[in-house]
């Protein structure tokens, strides 16, 4: 897990004086230089002998690479002392989970894939324009040779339109920046294996049409992403529909490091509560972690049938629901926040005849000015490796507000 920069030592300036050269430093240097560096909760020892400058973290913390005028991947750095240098040293929790490596369901292997790899190794398309990105997705029809698609720049519709991807194998959808994004313009990936989406931002995506629907998919990532509508005066519940909808039995997902928000409806997991769906929609499989949902009202996300792991995501100023299990839905919910949550976690809340409640089990969330819950079942023995192949280190719940609102969202990766 990438943490912002916690030490910046601006400018330090190391004066010249022979006398003291190949010395140690005096205390006073070395207690100034001290009140240079203690600028945050996790207190960073700066030593210095010599010439030798070394970034000590704290504990519970690992050093993970130096920006400014010395970069690096050192904790040490040997700077000459007639010369001012600014430098930056950044540092994660030591065993948590990196923001550029897949983890979760996605990172499992079945049905002929060891893991989820996209389109790596295939043929490069880059679009610019809405009837570029309609023809490569015809060319993805019933196509199983690996592709990948780069976005560039704002593509959109004068009416709300869905780009379906269907039939296939083998795809990597990249927003190029920090500026690739599609206005009212959604993505409908539709019975499709081995599927990355990375560094996109979709908004404003009108009813009928959700921004991204992942239906009848197998190992999906969707990874470093912005949703968003928006919400006031005149937005009704069917102004927009879903912002991430995964329906029709998809599995092995995994959602990480997205930002949604402004929005009603956000994520729904299951195509129908109908009886019907069952056999189809218990074959779910999805990781939601490190996503950042802020200003919705429901569907945060909201559960049928399937089975989905939510850990280290941050739920904020939401005015309806968190996650809802439901349809005999299980989740696991663990190391989460919510903060001003009306309801974070019900098992209870869609009722349907002759189908039992969800289940949630959940532990080491933390909860702030938000409602009770309301878990009428729990299933904990449910959650055996079995159901949870994966390994994954969650990060200590209070990092997760400022690690997950600083870390999502467009821009903040390098895409292949």
């Amino acid at each position: 897990m990438q943490k912002k920069p916690i030490v910046e030592m601006q400018k330090v300036h190391y004066p010249r004086d022979k006398s003291h050269d190949n010395k140690p430093f005096s205390s006073a240097r070395i207690a100034r230089l001290k009140a240079l560096s203690l600028v945050s909760s996790a207190l960073i020892f700066v030593s210095m002998v010599a010439n030798a400058q070394a970034a000590i973290p704290a504990s519970g913390y690992v050093f993970s690479g130096r920006s400014g005028n010395v970069p690096g991947a050192s904790s040490r750095v040997n700077i000459a002392k007639n010369i001012d240098k600014s430098a930056a040293s950044a540092f994660k929790a030591s065993g948590s989970t990196s923001n550029t490596e897949m983890t979760g369901y996605a990172a499992v292997g079945g049905e002929g894939y060891d893991t989820t790899t996209g389109g790596q190794g295939g043929e490069v398309t880059t679009v610019t324009t809405l009837d570029e990105l309609k023809s490569f997705a015809a060319a993805c029809e019933n196509n199983t040779n690996p592709k990948i698609v780069y976005i560039q720049g704002k593509i959109e519709s004068s009416s709300t339109t869905a780009i379906t991807i269907k039939h296939g194998a083998n795809l990597s959808i990249y927003g190029l920046g920090s500026g690739a994004e599609l206005v009212n313009l959604g993505l409908n990936i539709r019975n499709y294996k081995n599927v990355i989406i990375r560094n996109l931002k979709i908004r404003e995506v009108f009813y009928p049409n959700d921004a991204l629907t992942i239906d009848a998919c197998s190992h999906v990532w969707v990874d470093h992403n912005e949703f968003h509508s928006k919400m006031g005066e005149g937005i009704t519940v069917d102004t927009y529909d879903g912002l991430l909808d995964i329906k029709n039995g998809s599995r092995y997902v995994t959602v990480s490091w997205n930002y949604l928000h402004d929005h009603m409806k956000c994520s729904l997991i299951g195509h129908s509560d109908k009886v019907s769906q069952q056999e189809t929609d218990s074959q779910i499989r999805v990781t939601y972690h490190h996503n950042y949902f802020d200003n919705t009202d429901a569907r945060n996300p909201s559960l049928r049938f399937g089975v989905a792991h939510l850990f280290n995501n941050y739920f904020k100023d939401i005015s309806g629901y968190g996650l809802a299990a439901r349809d005999g839905a299980h989740a696991k919910a663990e190391n989460n926040v919510y903060e001003n949550v009306k309801l974070p976690l019900t098992t209870d809340k869609f009722p349907v005849s002759g189908l039992p409640s969800g289940y949630i089990c959940e532990s080491s969330n933390i909860f702030t000015n938000s409602g009770a819950n309301v878990i009428s079942q729990a299933g904990c023995d449910f959650w055996d490796s079995g159901i949870l192949p994966y390994t994954y280190t969650p990060d200590d719940t209070a990092t997760v507000p400022d690690t997950v609102s600083t870390g999502v969202g467009t821009g903040k990766i390098t895409v292949p």
